[in-house]
């Protein structure tokens, strides 16, 4: 039966001027490779600005970065620039644009002025209320308890202090007395703020690890693992050229191992009102025929190869996205509508998304289909 559908198929593809090769394949030997979770979670890093005064609250900041390091979370702050002037405002306000949550700490003191005569760390925290920063502000009980050389001497400064606090107290808030006290509540309160308050953070670059979305190229890295890692593999899509290319050794690793199932549906070459519409629908659609005759002949060498691994059947609708599913875990790509050559959309999907079912009902539908 393959044997007729191989030679039927030869015929058809001889029509696009395609030689479907019987050439041997002398594959090589099967590496063993780190097993690696495409699609674990990946653990996020928060990056916290922290700001106060700083001679007075040294041990107390100590505290706090200390909390933050505990939590996995990125400080930053002051220590990055000692010197008061116009681009460490600059410095300071690029740093907040990029932090995940802003802390405001204060204790006796107001703190240095900027060129509005208004501290450093209340320009900080204006500044951090017009970016809609998640913010936790932390005041010191008593602050006319702590030591006369941690307090503001001045009336004018001890009046600006008060109304700062006055103005931060209209946010969250929480107190302490000792700098211990002050980590320990930075821990709770932070993490609270992150369940209530969720935000992007940042996440390692691992040409290992699963993008969930982006462009269909950002996914070239993790395609040969997730190809020699599967037991089974099912295909959908018009063609492929580029990535059957890319992914050819991996293809072929794949097929040596003894249980390896690989099912491929492409274009039905006879359907003429479905080639016509995927001719019109893309940039290179004049060579639309040959490319997908080329994909059958690339398919039926693996099938000739390894007849009870390789399954190639037809497809009759008009695809409007392809995808690569292996075993538990599948890459979907959208097609354009358009012709123009643009990045195509590409999401991960696993069996603990939302889009899991939807794929699979596809799926059942196709292999419906006939050889």
């Amino acid at each position: 039966m393959l044997g007729r559908l191989c030679d039927a198929r030869s015929r058809l593809l001889s029509s696009y001027g395609v030689v479907q090769s019987r050439t041997a394949i002398v594959e090589p030997p099967i590496e063993k490779k780190e097993k690696i979770d495409l699609f674990m979670e990946t653990k996020k890093k928060y990056q916290v600005f922290v700001s106060s005064t700083y001679e007075d609250l040294q041990k107390e900041r100590w505290e706090v970065i200390k909390a933050l390091l505990e939590l996995d979370c990125i400080p930053s702050g002051m220590e990055l620039f000692p010197a008061a002037n116009q681009d460490q405002w600059t410095l300071i306000k690029q740093l907040i644009n990029d932090c995940d949550y802003y802390l405001v700490i204060i204790g006796g003191r107001y703190g240095s002025l900027g060129p509005q005569a208004m501290s450093y760390t209340e320009m900080e925290y204006r500044y951090a209320q017009t970016r809609r920063k998640p913010t936790i502000a932390f005041l010191h009980k008593n602050p006319d308890s702590l030591p006369i050389d941690k307090r503001e001497k001045s009336a004018k400064r001890k009046r600006q202090l008060m109304a700062f606090r006055t103005l931060i107290q209209t946010k969250m808030v929480r107190f302490w007395s000792t700098p211990s006290e002050l980590g320990s509540a930075v821990s709770r309160s932070l993490v609270k703020l992150i369940e209530v308050n969720p935000s992007a953070g940042w996440i390692r670059a691992d040409p290992r690890t699963m993008p969930q979305f982006g462009s269909f190229s950002d996914f070239h890295e993790v395609f040969p693992a997730l190809i020699e890692d599967a037991k089974k593999i099912t295909l959908y899509f018009i063609h492929s050229r580029r990535w059957r290319e890319n992914n050819n050794e991996s293809i072929k690793r794949f097929l040596q191992k003894r249980n390896a199932k690989l099912l491929v549906f492409l274009p039905n070459l006879k359907n003429k009102r479905l080639i016509d519409a995927l001719v019109s629908h893309f940039e290179d659609g004049p060579t639309i025929p040959h490319l997908i005759a080329d994909a059958y002949r690339y398919f039926d060498s693996l099938a000739s190869d390894h007849p009870s691994k390789v399954e190639v059947r037809q497809f009759d609708l008009y695809p409007t996205y392809s995808f690569y599913r292996f075993d538990d875990r599948i890459v979907l790509a959208m097609y354009p509508t358009t012709a123009s050559k643009k990045e195509v959309p590409t999401l991960a999907i696993d069996k603990r998304s939302r889009y899991w079912q939807f794929v699979i009902d596809d799926i059942r539908v196709l292999t419906k289909t006939r050889p």
